[in-house]
């Protein structure tokens, strides 16, 4: 997909044969990740439905644009709702091959234009994932948006235990087979696929970038189902917290201009918000820590300089953006890790702001609630 000039890639796992029977998912990954991190979450969700991922700047098939405002979380938000129009908007069709599509700019970026088709044989049941990236898009460079969300300001005391799993998303029918990879066109007289709204799940900055799509356009709530926010930060609720967070950005960012990736995960693995991952199996830990090395310093720098947690709107902002999704009848969910105090908290200060919001703490989790305790996950939303 291609928006403004630069160019986003993405995955997507087609439901199995006759089981597309819930709304399509568009996963938006975290810092120094990309759409391949949420594959166990996809194959789930892909028993019934489409399922698709985008690639954030510097990620996965994403390009690594020199710009550094193309990293800002409002040209990122803008990427992200052309995505999820073009989601919307998508037909279905059997393919057997994978295309890729582009659009000329995010004002027509529902139009899925100059194809272009990489010949990966079309998905067979049981939700095999196809990875499809944007032409010419880099390969894996620097993560898109900043780690605000995963090292920010404080640690208030946790919000409690796990409510009750959150309502699921609506079902309809839907036409057998598989679901044509975003900008594929589909052949005279098939039927739409997208007769419902996708639900959109941003983890941690991804959520963030969500929140940017959420404000930046005001059509959103008008092809989205739900939005899931997931461990995401809601921005500074003062300027004393936005200048200690432009602090912890600025340093961050010199960091990895200075002593490069290695030695920055290095540190950055060892920060508290992410003590609870050390539990994990050491194939998992292994896979994770080769994710973020695979990054490009200079692009996790602008990261932090762009769209770093000082830059996102202030607290209020954040709501009101919340609230007009609610008033639009979009159900809004916030998840949280019962080990991530901050988060946790943070979920709980929604809950009080904005009750129509369903806020669910998953039990035995920290900052990332899909990778440590996917069941708790998965029943928190669906």
């Amino acid at each position: 997909m291609d928006v403004g000039g630069v160019c986003y890639g993405h995955r997507w796992w087609a439901p199995e044969a006759g089981r597309n029977v819930l709304p399509p998912v568009v996963l938006v990954h975290g810092f120094a990740q990309s759409a391949a991190s949420w594959d166990a979450v996809a194959r789930r969700l892909a028993e019934d439905r489409a399922v698709y991922a985008l690639d954030l700047l510097g990620c996965g098939g994403s390009d690594c644009p020199e710009d550094p405002e193309a990293y800002s979380l409002a040209a990122q938000g803008r990427a992200l709702a052309a995505f999820v129009r073009l989601v919307r908007e998508q037909a279905a069709a059997p393919v057997a091959s994978t295309c890729v599509g582009r659009a000329a700019s995010a004002e027509d970026a529902a139009l899925a234009g100059d194809e272009a088709c990489v010949g990966v044989p079309a998905p067979v049941s049981g939700a095999a994932p196809v990875g499809a990236t944007s032409p010419g898009g880099a390969a894996s460079a620097g993560a898109p948006t900043p780690a605000g969300d995963e090292a920010g300001v404080g640690a208030p005391a946790s919000a409690g235990s796990a409510a009750p799993a959150g309502s699921a998303a609506p079902a309809g029918a839907a036409p057998a087979g598989s679901a044509a990879p975003v900008g594929a066109s589909a052949p005279a007289g098939d039927k739409a696929m997208f007769h419902v709204k996708p639900w959109v799940v941003g983890y941690s900055m991804g959520g963030r970038v969500l929140l940017a799509a959420a404000a930046a356009d005001k059509a959103f709530p008008q092809f989205v189902g739900g939005v899931v926010l997931e461990s995401a930060g809601l921005g500074p609720a003062s300027e004393s917290d936005r200048a200690a967070a432009a602090r912890a950005d600025a340093r961050h960012a010199a960091m990895l201009r200075t002593k490069g990736v290695k030695a920055f995960f290095a540190y950055w693995e060892g920060l508290p918000l992410f003590e609870t991952q050390r539990a994990l199996p050491d194939d998992v830990r292994r896979s994770v820590a080769a994710e973020r090395l695979a990054h490009d310093a200079e692009s996790l720098a602008r990261a932090f300089d762009c769209a770093g947690q000082h830059c996102m709107p202030a607290r209020g902002q954040a709501l009101e953006t919340l609230q007009r999704l609610v008033a639009a009848d979009v159900s809004v969910c916030y998840l949280a890790g019962q080990l991530d105090r901050k988060y946790a908290a943070l979920a709980a200060d929604l809950q009080a702001a904005l009750p129509a919001a369903a806020v669910r703490i998953i039990p035995g989790a920290g900052h990332n609630t899909h990778l440590e305790n996917l069941e708790g996950f998965l029943s928190a939303w669906t």
